[in-house]
């Protein structure tokens, strides 16, 4: 089917018709920015054709040459086919309003903290100019890492993970990344975990317990992982904020709208 869209079709409009049947046929996932056929299809049509991601209305019935047609349909093609992330596509993920370069030696960044890091994690962190040393767990693209310092500018921020891979593209994100979590979390006043699995969350708490703490250190962990690992970990820490991450994430959960898009919606009225 794609070999006859190549002749068939010319316009944006027929090029986006084409994505989303075919992105629903394939029964495609969607979350890393957008959360449905229509929004990833236009997305990733607007990008390849090097025009502003806001703006698909003037361009619907723009006909395109064909290499443009090509282009397009590659991407289409892999998006569908090999079903492959539009951030691994595109090279880029948003959080917010930062930008940031990915490929496939990192998960594409997402993160409820995010949301929170502009205003600094108010209202759990009073005054975010007393943070001087933050530290991001399981740091992947080095996302979160660059929010920390955003969001603190006065702190030194730290960056662990246990990709090699990923720690080369926090490097070229601008990171230093650390030797051992000990050394990463020693004087840290607040920390932000995103681990694969209980085992690992586990295995970097006991760490993190013995290492050197700010002793009001903020522990936040964002892991996807069973209640009773969650316990177990918070137990741990008793004598540090651990369990407040649950209250954390709850509210970020309550605050979050169902729909939260990279993009605007083209629908029209």
């Amino acid at each position: 089917m794609f070999d006859q869209a190549a002749t068939q079709l010319h316009t944006v409009r027929d090029l986006l018709r084409f994505a989303v049947s075919r992105f629903t046929e394939a029964g495609l996932s969607f979350g890393h920015g957008s959360d449905n056929a229509y929004d990833e299809a236009a997305y990733l049509i607007l990008h390849t054709l090097k025009l502003p991601l806001d703006r698909l209305e003037p361009f619907l019935d723009a006909r395109l040459v064909s290499d443009e047609v090509e282009q397009v349909l590659d991407v289409l093609a892999r998006r569908a086919n090999l079903r492959l992330p539009a951030a691994y596509l595109t090279q880029e993920a948003w959080l917010g309003d930062y930008r940031f370069f990915v490929d496939e030696r990192v998960i594409v960044p997402r993160s409820f903290i995010a949301e929170l890091l502009p205003e600094a994690l108010a209202p759990w962190i009073e005054y975010p100019e007393l943070v001087h040393r933050a530290l991001d767990m399981c740091t992947g693209s080095g996302c979160l890492a660059i929010l920390l310092a955003d969001a603190y500018p006065d702190a030194e921020v730290d960056a662990v993970d246990l990709s090699a891979d990923a720690l080369d593209r926090a490097k070229a994100a601008g990171c230093l990344p650390m030797a051992s979590v000990a050394e990463a979390a020693d004087g840290a006043e607040a920390v932000v975990t995103m681990l694969p699995a209980g085992t690992h969350v586990e295995a970097v708490y006991g760490d993190l317990f013995a290492a050197s703490l700010s002793p009001a250190a903020i522990l936040i962990d964002c892991s996807t992982i069973d209640v009773a690992t969650a316990k177990r970990v918070a137990d741990l820490g008793c004598g540090y904020d651990a369990a407040l991450a649950r209250s954390i994430a709850a509210d970020v959960a309550r605050r979050r709208s169902p729909s939260r898009s990279v993009l605007k919606n083209w629908r029209s009225s």
